[in-house]
């Protein structure tokens, strides 16, 4: 099958800063990302963790699907200013108190930057491409055999919580752990429990 978006920077990583076997944490598409890197090179991996992780919820497969993956193109490229950034970016939270106006700052920079924001519409289209067809990828990832730690927002607006079911399903050794009152970053709206149970799920032996 083709793996689909690039994993490829993660192994570039792990090589520049020499590590040997490595325990790994992916919030979004960055789990993903893990996932398919795992797929290219199983022996990386000792322990994953997977934050609200992409590659679970099926994009639709059909005319609508396109337009809407059209239409989240074109959103991506026109000029957004700072109030729609910020509303946009608090949709990723359950509480919109956690959102921090150094963050705003940063995404609205990225958004005047034109080389940025063909990054984000190419990138956007892969994730968007491979997600159409989720089983042959589901099959591979079954056979993955380090141990994963699933944790997901149970106020998720992105990605339901229902997926963390099918993930459940597909991941052969796999701890799932759903955080109340969080939505897409439950490591920034409860990073005190987040580090705990990380913590102890890589303290395992």
């Amino acid at each position: 099958m083709n793996l689909g978006p690039d994993g490829g920077v993660v192994e570039a990583a792990v090589g520049a800063l020499s590590l040997g076997r490595v325990d790994a944490v992916g919030h979004s598409a960055g789990g993903l990302t893990l996932l398919i890197d795992a797929l290219r090179s199983p022996s990386r991996y000792r322990r994953l963790v997977l934050v609200d992780p992409a590659g679970f919820t099926p994009a639709p497969d059909n005319l609508l699907g396109t337009a809407a993956a059209s239409l989240a193109r074109l959103l991506v490229s026109i000029p957004r200013n700072r109030a729609l950034t910020r509303a946009l970016y608090s949709t990723a939270f359950y509480d919109s108190r956690c959102v921090d106006e150094e963050t705003v700052d940063e995404l609205v920079k990225r958004g005047s930057n034109a080389t940025q924001k063909v990054a984000v519409r190419r990138a956007f289209a892969k994730y968007f491409d491979f997600c159409r067809r989720l089983e042959p990828f589901h099959e591979r990832i079954a056979s993955l055999e380090a141990p994963m730690f699933v944790i997901w927002g149970s106020d998720d607006r992105l990605f339901r919580t229902s997926d963390s079911a099918v993930a459940k399903r597909v991941l052969r050794d796999v701890r799932i752990e759903l955080f109340e009152r969080c939505g897409h970053c439950p490591q920034i709206e409860n990073p005190q429990k987040f580090v705990a149970a990380v913590s102890e799920f890589l303290a395992l032996p």
